[in-house]
Protein backbone atom coordinates (compact mmCIF):
# COMPACT_ATOMS: atom_id res chain seq x y z
CA UNK A 1 0.00 0.00 0.00
CA UNK A 2 3.20 2.47 1.07
CA UNK A 3 4.40 1.52 -2.37
CA UNK A 4 1.27 2.13 -4.20
CA UNK A 5 0.86 5.79 -2.79
CA UNK A 6 4.65 6.91 -3.46
CA UNK A 7 4.48 6.02 -6.75
CA UNK A 8 0.70 8.09 -7.36
CA UNK A 9 2.30 11.12 -5.72
CA UNK A 10 5.20 10.52 -8.29
CA UNK A 11 2.82 10.41 -11.44
CA UNK A 12 1.11 13.21 -10.18
CA UNK A 13 4.36 15.49 -10.03
CA UNK A 14 5.52 14.48 -13.32
CA UNK A 15 1.87 14.99 -14.53
CA UNK A 16 1.98 18.86 -13.33
CA UNK A 17 5.37 19.81 -14.57
CA UNK A 18 4.75 18.35 -17.97
CA UNK A 19 1.25 20.80 -18.20
CA UNK A 20 3.17 23.70 -16.93
CA UNK A 21 5.95 22.92 -19.82
CA UNK A 22 2.79 22.77 -22.24
CA UNK A 23 1.35 25.83 -20.94
CA UNK A 24 4.30 27.85 -21.60
CA UNK A 25 4.50 26.46 -25.91
CA UNK A 26 7.09 24.57 -25.65
CA UNK A 27 10.98 25.13 -25.94
CA UNK A 28 11.65 27.24 -29.50
CA UNK A 29 8.83 27.18 -31.28
CA UNK A 30 7.10 30.42 -32.96
CA UNK A 31 8.27 33.53 -33.96
CA UNK A 32 10.27 34.71 -30.80
CA UNK A 33 13.55 37.21 -31.20
CA UNK A 34 15.04 35.96 -28.23
CA UNK A 35 14.88 33.45 -25.17
CA UNK A 36 15.79 33.66 -21.04
CA UNK A 37 15.94 29.97 -19.31
CA UNK A 38 14.46 30.54 -15.66
CA UNK A 39 15.93 28.54 -12.89
CA UNK A 40 13.05 26.15 -13.22
CA UNK A 41 14.04 25.18 -16.51
CA UNK A 42 11.42 27.23 -18.88
CA UNK A 43 12.49 29.38 -21.33
CA UNK A 44 11.06 32.72 -21.52
CA UNK A 45 10.81 34.07 -25.41
CA UNK A 46 10.57 37.45 -26.81
CA UNK A 47 9.03 39.45 -29.79
CA UNK A 48 12.00 40.92 -32.48
CA UNK A 49 10.30 44.23 -32.79
CA UNK A 50 10.61 46.97 -30.28
CA UNK A 51 7.99 48.00 -27.66
CA UNK A 52 8.44 51.41 -25.59
CA UNK A 53 6.86 54.10 -23.66
CA UNK A 54 7.96 58.00 -22.98
CA UNK A 55 11.45 56.62 -20.76
CA UNK A 56 12.55 53.36 -22.22
CA UNK A 57 12.19 50.40 -24.68
CA UNK A 58 11.76 46.53 -24.89
CA UNK A 59 11.04 43.10 -26.39
CA UNK A 60 7.75 41.68 -25.30
CA UNK A 61 7.88 38.38 -24.11
CA UNK A 62 6.18 35.52 -26.62
CA UNK A 63 5.38 33.31 -23.37
CA UNK A 64 2.81 34.31 -21.73
CA UNK A 65 4.92 35.83 -18.87
CA UNK A 66 3.70 39.48 -19.53
CA UNK A 67 5.43 41.06 -17.05
CA UNK A 68 9.05 39.92 -18.34
CA UNK A 69 10.61 41.95 -20.82
CA UNK A 70 14.08 41.44 -22.92
CA UNK A 71 16.67 43.95 -23.45
CA UNK A 72 15.32 46.46 -21.39
CA UNK A 73 16.52 50.05 -21.19
CA UNK A 74 16.46 53.39 -21.25
CA UNK A 75 15.78 55.43 -24.58
CA UNK A 76 19.55 57.14 -26.13
CA UNK A 77 18.63 60.14 -28.45
CA UNK A 78 19.94 61.67 -31.49
CA UNK A 79 18.07 64.27 -32.84
CA UNK A 80 14.74 63.39 -31.53
CA UNK A 81 14.69 59.86 -32.37
CA UNK A 82 16.08 56.36 -30.23
CA UNK A 83 18.87 55.66 -31.73
CA UNK A 84 17.89 51.93 -30.78
CA UNK A 85 14.05 51.70 -31.14
CA UNK A 86 13.72 54.69 -33.76
CA UNK A 87 11.08 55.97 -31.04
CA UNK A 88 10.46 59.86 -31.72
CA UNK A 89 10.13 62.25 -28.59
CA UNK A 90 7.20 64.12 -28.84
CA UNK A 91 6.63 65.77 -25.35
CA UNK A 92 9.71 68.48 -25.55
CA UNK A 93 11.17 70.69 -23.42
CA UNK A 94 12.77 73.49 -25.51
CA UNK A 95 15.16 75.90 -24.23
CA UNK A 96 15.72 79.75 -25.26
CA UNK A 97 16.18 80.58 -28.92
CA UNK A 98 19.29 80.20 -30.55
CA UNK A 99 19.57 83.19 -33.29
CA UNK A 100 21.63 84.15 -36.28
CA UNK A 101 21.36 86.50 -39.09
CA UNK A 102 18.76 84.58 -41.18
CA UNK A 103 16.98 82.07 -38.52
CA UNK A 104 16.15 80.69 -34.88
CA UNK A 105 16.14 77.65 -33.18
CA UNK A 106 15.28 75.72 -30.26
CA UNK A 107 16.77 72.84 -28.65
CA UNK A 108 14.97 70.13 -26.90
CA UNK A 109 16.76 69.54 -23.12
CA UNK A 110 15.91 65.63 -22.96
CA UNK A 111 16.01 64.31 -26.90
CA UNK A 112 18.86 66.60 -28.06
CA UNK A 113 16.13 67.33 -31.04
CA UNK A 114 17.09 71.20 -32.91
CA UNK A 115 14.03 72.62 -34.12
CA UNK A 116 14.72 75.97 -36.65
CA UNK A 117 13.08 78.31 -38.65
CA UNK A 118 13.59 81.56 -40.49
CA UNK A 119 12.77 84.59 -38.84
CA UNK A 120 9.11 86.55 -39.60
CA UNK A 121 9.84 89.92 -38.94
CA UNK A 122 7.41 92.84 -38.09
CA UNK A 123 8.88 96.34 -37.79
CA UNK A 124 12.40 95.38 -37.41
CA UNK A 125 12.01 92.39 -35.07
CA UNK A 126 11.24 88.82 -35.62
CA UNK A 127 7.84 87.81 -33.94
CA UNK A 128 8.96 84.39 -32.99
CA UNK A 129 12.03 84.99 -31.53
CA UNK A 130 12.45 88.92 -30.64
CA UNK A 131 15.77 89.05 -32.98
CA UNK A 132 16.50 92.81 -34.19
CA UNK A 133 17.53 92.84 -37.52
CA UNK A 134 20.88 94.17 -38.88
CA UNK A 135 22.48 95.48 -41.42
CA UNK A 136 19.16 97.09 -42.99
CA UNK A 137 18.68 97.41 -46.82
CA UNK A 138 16.94 100.68 -46.81
CA UNK A 139 14.43 101.69 -50.09
CA UNK A 140 13.73 104.75 -51.13
CA UNK A 141 10.71 104.83 -48.79
CA UNK A 142 13.74 104.66 -45.43
CA UNK A 143 11.89 101.09 -44.88
CA UNK A 144 14.27 98.25 -45.16
CA UNK A 145 13.38 95.84 -47.42
CA UNK A 146 13.87 92.60 -45.75
CA UNK A 147 12.49 93.02 -41.95
CA UNK A 148 10.12 96.32 -42.60
CA UNK A 149 11.88 98.94 -40.21
CA UNK A 150 11.73 102.43 -40.94
CA UNK A 151 14.70 104.09 -40.39
CA UNK A 152 15.74 105.89 -37.62
CA UNK A 153 17.39 109.18 -39.33
CA UNK A 154 18.90 110.08 -35.19
CA UNK A 155 18.64 109.19 -31.64
CA UNK A 156 18.16 110.68 -28.75
CA UNK A 157 20.25 110.25 -25.46
CA UNK A 158 18.24 109.34 -22.15
CA UNK A 159 18.67 112.75 -20.67
CA UNK A 160 17.42 114.51 -23.82
CA UNK A 161 20.23 117.07 -24.08
CA UNK A 162 21.95 115.07 -26.90
CA UNK A 163 20.95 113.57 -30.69
CA UNK A 164 22.93 111.46 -32.79
CA UNK A 165 22.78 112.27 -36.29
CA UNK A 166 24.62 111.56 -39.57
CA UNK A 167 28.31 109.95 -39.53
CA UNK A 168 31.27 111.29 -39.99
CA UNK A 169 34.95 109.47 -39.80
CA UNK A 170 36.64 110.19 -35.78
CA UNK A 171 38.54 107.58 -34.42
CA UNK A 172 41.63 105.83 -35.99
CA UNK A 173 41.31 102.28 -36.77
CA UNK A 174 44.11 100.82 -34.93
CA UNK A 175 43.91 96.88 -35.44
CA UNK A 176 46.38 95.72 -37.49
CA UNK A 177 44.56 92.86 -39.79
CA UNK A 178 41.64 95.37 -40.29
CA UNK A 179 43.95 97.80 -41.57
CA UNK A 180 45.34 95.29 -43.49
CA UNK A 181 42.04 94.04 -45.29
CA UNK A 182 41.04 97.85 -45.82
CA UNK A 183 44.67 98.16 -47.71
CA UNK A 184 43.86 95.97 -49.95
CA UNK A 185 40.18 96.92 -50.89
CA UNK A 186 42.30 100.70 -51.36
CA UNK A 187 44.44 99.52 -53.97
CA UNK A 188 47.97 100.92 -54.71
CA UNK A 189 48.41 104.10 -52.87
CA UNK A 190 48.12 107.49 -54.82
CA UNK A 191 50.31 109.42 -56.43
CA UNK A 192 50.40 113.17 -57.82
CA UNK A 193 50.35 111.63 -61.36
CA UNK A 194 48.00 108.75 -60.29
CA UNK A 195 45.54 109.06 -58.10
CA UNK A 196 44.07 105.82 -58.70
CA UNK A 197 40.56 104.91 -56.96
CA UNK A 198 41.96 107.58 -54.25
CA UNK A 199 40.21 111.42 -53.94
CA UNK A 200 42.74 114.34 -54.18
CA UNK A 201 41.86 116.82 -51.03
CA UNK A 202 43.01 119.77 -52.96
CA UNK A 203 44.86 121.05 -50.40
CA UNK A 204 47.12 124.31 -50.72
CA UNK A 205 50.64 124.76 -50.29
CA UNK A 206 52.22 127.83 -50.25
CA UNK A 207 49.01 129.51 -52.21
CA UNK A 208 48.75 127.09 -54.59
CA UNK A 209 46.57 123.64 -54.83
CA UNK A 210 48.91 120.65 -54.99
CA UNK A 211 48.32 116.79 -54.91
CA UNK A 212 50.28 115.56 -52.41
CA UNK A 213 46.42 114.12 -49.44
CA UNK A 214 44.17 112.18 -50.56
CA UNK A 215 41.49 110.32 -49.28
CA UNK A 216 39.28 107.47 -49.89
CA UNK A 217 35.96 105.68 -47.97
CA UNK A 218 35.75 101.68 -47.92
CA UNK A 219 33.14 99.76 -46.52
CA UNK A 220 33.75 96.71 -44.22
CA UNK A 221 31.75 94.30 -42.60
CA UNK A 222 28.77 96.91 -42.42
CA UNK A 223 31.05 99.77 -41.13
CA UNK A 224 32.78 102.80 -43.26
CA UNK A 225 36.42 103.80 -42.63
CA UNK A 226 38.10 106.54 -44.25
CA UNK A 227 41.65 106.25 -45.19
CA UNK A 228 44.13 108.93 -45.79
CA UNK A 229 47.90 109.43 -47.57
CA UNK A 230 49.98 112.47 -47.97
CA UNK A 231 53.51 112.46 -49.43
CA UNK A 232 53.81 115.87 -48.04
CA UNK A 233 53.23 117.51 -44.64
CA UNK A 234 49.79 120.39 -44.92
CA UNK A 235 51.34 123.47 -43.55
CA UNK A 236 49.04 125.10 -40.36
CA UNK A 237 48.83 128.24 -42.76
CA UNK A 238 48.15 127.72 -46.47
CA UNK A 239 50.45 130.28 -48.08
CA UNK A 240 53.32 128.63 -46.28
CA UNK A 241 55.85 125.48 -47.58
CA UNK A 242 54.85 122.63 -46.75
CA UNK A 243 57.53 121.17 -44.16
CA UNK A 244 57.37 119.14 -40.75
CA UNK A 245 58.08 122.57 -38.84
CA UNK A 246 55.51 124.10 -40.61
CA UNK A 247 52.81 121.29 -39.69
CA UNK A 248 50.76 120.28 -37.26
CA UNK A 249 50.60 117.00 -38.60
CA UNK A 250 53.77 115.51 -37.32
CA UNK A 251 53.22 116.89 -33.64
CA UNK A 252 49.63 114.58 -33.90
CA UNK A 253 51.30 111.33 -35.05
CA UNK A 254 51.00 111.09 -38.36
CA UNK A 255 53.87 110.66 -40.80
CA UNK A 256 54.15 110.86 -44.54
CA UNK A 257 54.09 108.41 -46.85
CA UNK A 258 51.95 105.53 -44.14
CA UNK A 259 47.92 105.18 -44.68
CA UNK A 260 45.81 105.83 -41.86
CA UNK A 261 41.95 104.84 -41.51
CA UNK A 262 39.45 106.70 -39.33
CA UNK A 263 35.92 105.36 -38.10
CA UNK A 264 32.63 106.57 -39.91
CA UNK A 265 30.80 107.50 -36.13
CA UNK A 266 27.59 108.80 -35.17
CA UNK A 267 27.85 113.00 -34.70
CA UNK A 268 27.20 113.28 -31.23
CA UNK A 269 25.43 116.87 -30.86
CA UNK A 270 24.09 119.28 -28.20
CA UNK A 271 20.90 120.83 -28.56
CA UNK A 272 21.15 124.59 -28.51
CA UNK A 273 17.39 125.38 -28.52
CA UNK A 274 14.57 124.13 -29.47
CA UNK A 275 11.53 126.04 -31.15
CA UNK A 276 8.69 123.80 -31.79
CA UNK A 277 8.85 120.73 -33.69
CA UNK A 278 12.66 121.94 -34.76
CA UNK A 279 15.96 121.62 -32.81
CA UNK A 280 19.05 123.61 -33.30
CA UNK A 281 21.98 120.99 -32.89
CA UNK A 282 25.66 122.28 -32.40
CA UNK A 283 28.45 119.35 -32.41
CA UNK A 284 29.98 118.49 -29.45
CA UNK A 285 33.21 117.71 -30.77
CA UNK A 286 35.55 119.44 -33.42
CA UNK A 287 35.27 117.36 -36.45
CA UNK A 288 37.82 118.58 -38.97
CA UNK A 289 40.40 121.16 -39.66
CA UNK A 290 40.29 123.90 -42.49
CA UNK A 291 41.23 126.96 -43.55
CA UNK A 292 38.36 129.71 -43.11
CA UNK A 293 39.43 130.90 -47.18
CA UNK A 294 43.07 130.95 -49.11
CA UNK A 295 43.55 134.80 -49.57
CA UNK A 296 44.58 133.82 -53.02
CA UNK A 297 41.07 132.52 -54.02
CA UNK A 298 39.22 134.72 -56.38
CA UNK A 299 36.43 135.84 -54.29
CA UNK A 300 33.71 138.30 -54.63
CA UNK A 301 34.42 140.07 -51.31
CA UNK A 302 36.86 139.98 -48.67
CA UNK A 303 38.64 136.75 -47.71
CA UNK A 304 36.73 137.18 -44.45
CA UNK A 305 33.61 137.39 -46.33
CA UNK A 306 31.44 134.01 -44.71
CA UNK A 307 29.34 134.41 -47.93
CA UNK A 308 31.88 133.41 -50.21
CA UNK A 309 34.39 132.15 -47.85
CA UNK A 310 35.54 128.41 -48.57
CA UNK A 311 34.33 127.03 -44.81
CA UNK A 312 30.65 128.29 -45.65
CA UNK A 313 31.15 126.31 -49.22
CA UNK A 314 32.78 123.25 -48.03
CA UNK A 315 30.51 122.83 -44.63
CA UNK A 316 26.84 123.08 -47.11
CA UNK A 317 28.40 120.73 -49.75
CA UNK A 318 32.00 118.59 -48.93
CA UNK A 319 30.35 117.99 -45.06
CA UNK A 320 26.88 118.36 -46.06
CA UNK A 321 26.89 115.40 -48.85
CA UNK A 322 29.89 113.28 -46.64
CA UNK A 323 27.60 113.59 -42.84
CA UNK A 324 24.14 112.86 -43.93
CA UNK A 325 22.86 110.25 -46.49
CA UNK A 326 19.74 111.53 -48.46
CA UNK A 327 17.08 110.32 -45.56
CA UNK A 328 18.83 112.86 -43.31
CA UNK A 329 19.47 115.23 -45.32
CA UNK A 330 15.82 115.38 -45.89
CA UNK A 331 14.77 117.00 -42.09
CA UNK A 332 17.74 119.00 -42.29
CA UNK A 333 16.07 122.48 -42.37
CA UNK A 334 17.56 125.88 -44.44
CA UNK A 335 18.26 128.54 -42.13
CA UNK A 336 18.83 132.70 -42.41
CA UNK A 337 21.82 133.19 -40.86
CA UNK A 338 22.26 136.63 -39.84
CA UNK A 339 25.60 138.01 -40.56
CA UNK A 340 24.85 141.01 -39.43
CA UNK A 341 27.71 143.61 -37.47
CA UNK A 342 25.58 143.16 -34.44
CA UNK A 343 26.84 139.55 -34.10
CA UNK A 344 30.44 140.39 -34.62
CA UNK A 345 32.91 142.37 -32.05
CA UNK A 346 31.96 145.45 -33.15
CA UNK A 347 28.87 147.15 -34.41
CA UNK A 348 30.59 149.33 -36.85
CA UNK A 349 32.87 146.19 -38.48
CA UNK A 350 32.95 146.83 -42.04
CA UNK A 351 34.13 143.35 -43.07
CA UNK A 352 30.24 141.81 -42.35
CA UNK A 353 28.38 140.30 -45.44
CA UNK A 354 24.31 139.96 -45.82
CA UNK A 355 22.56 137.37 -44.44
CA UNK A 356 22.86 133.79 -46.06
CA UNK A 357 20.89 130.68 -46.52
CA UNK A 358 22.31 127.55 -45.17
CA UNK A 359 21.75 123.94 -44.24
CA UNK A 360 24.70 123.71 -41.95
CA UNK A 361 26.56 127.04 -40.77
CA UNK A 362 29.01 127.90 -37.86
CA UNK A 363 28.20 130.08 -34.70
CA UNK A 364 28.92 133.89 -34.44
CA UNK A 365 30.85 135.79 -32.24
CA UNK A 366 28.34 137.29 -30.32
CA UNK A 367 26.25 133.98 -30.19
CA UNK A 368 29.58 131.83 -28.33
CA UNK A 369 29.53 134.82 -26.06
CA UNK A 370 25.88 134.69 -24.37
CA UNK A 371 23.24 132.85 -26.56
CA UNK A 372 22.25 129.20 -26.22
CA UNK A 373 23.31 128.94 -22.38
CA UNK A 374 26.79 130.36 -23.51
CA UNK A 375 28.33 132.87 -20.28
CA UNK A 376 30.53 135.44 -21.43
CA UNK A 377 32.07 134.46 -17.87
CA UNK A 378 32.10 130.55 -18.36
CA UNK A 379 35.28 130.04 -20.83
CA UNK A 380 34.84 126.48 -20.07
CA UNK A 381 31.91 125.44 -21.24
CA UNK A 382 33.54 126.00 -24.87
CA UNK A 383 36.46 124.25 -24.60
CA UNK A 384 36.22 121.58 -27.54
CA UNK A 385 38.63 118.33 -28.49
CA UNK A 386 39.45 116.90 -31.43
CA UNK A 387 38.52 113.46 -33.58
CA UNK A 388 41.56 112.10 -34.40
CA UNK A 389 40.56 112.62 -37.72
CA UNK A 390 41.05 116.67 -37.45
CA UNK A 391 44.17 116.01 -35.77
CA UNK A 392 45.39 113.65 -39.21
CA UNK A 393 44.42 116.69 -40.91
CA UNK A 394 46.48 119.16 -39.11
CA UNK A 395 44.28 120.69 -36.25
CA UNK A 396 46.54 122.31 -33.15
CA UNK A 397 46.17 120.47 -30.37
CA UNK A 398 47.07 121.94 -26.88
CA UNK A 399 49.92 121.04 -24.90
CA UNK A 400 49.39 124.07 -22.28
CA UNK A 401 48.90 122.79 -18.33
CA UNK A 402 44.77 122.82 -17.70
CA UNK A 403 44.00 122.97 -21.32
CA UNK A 404 45.92 119.54 -22.83
CA UNK A 405 44.26 118.05 -25.60
CA UNK A 406 42.22 121.16 -26.91
CA UNK A 407 41.91 122.78 -30.02
CA UNK A 408 40.58 126.09 -31.62
CA UNK A 409 37.71 126.74 -33.89
CA UNK A 410 36.06 128.82 -36.09
CA UNK A 411 32.90 131.03 -36.19
CA UNK A 412 31.54 132.76 -39.07
CA UNK A 413 31.86 136.17 -37.97
CA UNK A 414 34.95 138.21 -39.49
CA UNK A 415 38.13 140.07 -37.63
CA UNK A 416 37.41 143.82 -37.17
CA UNK A 417 40.97 145.16 -37.63
CA UNK A 418 41.83 143.13 -40.74
CA UNK A 419 40.23 141.57 -44.01
CA UNK A 420 42.24 138.35 -43.10
CA UNK A 421 41.02 137.39 -40.07
CA UNK A 422 38.18 135.75 -38.36
CA UNK A 423 37.19 135.31 -35.27
CA UNK A 424 37.58 131.76 -33.79
CA UNK A 425 37.31 129.77 -29.95
CA UNK A 426 40.45 129.42 -28.46
CA UNK A 427 41.97 126.24 -26.83
CA UNK A 428 40.92 127.81 -23.40
CA UNK A 429 37.98 128.52 -24.77
CA UNK A 430 38.57 132.39 -24.95
CA UNK A 431 36.56 134.48 -28.12
CA UNK A 432 38.59 135.71 -29.92
CA UNK A 433 38.92 137.97 -33.25
CA UNK A 434 42.21 137.84 -35.01
CA UNK A 435 42.92 134.44 -36.32
CA UNK A 436 44.52 134.26 -39.90
CA UNK A 437 41.83 132.86 -42.97
CA UNK A 438 44.09 130.60 -44.07
CA UNK A 439 45.10 129.05 -40.99
CA UNK A 440 44.40 125.29 -41.52
CA UNK A 441 44.84 124.67 -37.98
CA UNK A 442 41.45 125.55 -36.93
CA UNK A 443 38.80 123.13 -36.39
CA UNK A 444 35.26 122.77 -37.79
CA UNK A 445 32.04 123.12 -35.35
CA UNK A 446 29.17 122.45 -37.37
CA UNK A 447 25.86 124.02 -36.30
CA UNK A 448 22.44 122.74 -37.97
CA UNK A 449 18.89 122.88 -37.51
CA UNK A 450 16.66 119.31 -38.09
CA UNK A 451 12.63 118.58 -37.92
CA UNK A 452 12.23 116.34 -35.50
Amino acid sequence: MKHTLRTFFAFLLALCLCLSFAACGGSGSGSESGSDTTPSGHTHTFAAEWSHDEEKHWHAATCGHVSERGSEAAHTYQNGKCTTCNYEHTEHSFGAYSKTATEHSRTCSVCGKTVSAAHTYENGKCKICDYAHQNHAYGADNICEVCGAKKALYTMSEDGTKIYFGEYPQSEAKESDLKATLNMEAGANPTSENAGKWTDYGYYISGSVESYMWFIDVEYQGDRYRGIYFTKYRPWNTTEQSAAEKSYQDENGYNLDTVYWFKYEPIEWHILEQSNNSVLLLSNIILDSRQYCNPNKATAGDPNNYLYSEIREWLNATFYETAFDRSARSIIETTTIDNSASTTASESNEYVCENTNDKIFLLSYKEVKSAYGFIESDDSAREMKSTDYAKSQGIYVSTDSGYVGNSMWWLRSPGTFSNETASYVSGDGYVMTGNNVSNTRGGIVPALWIKL
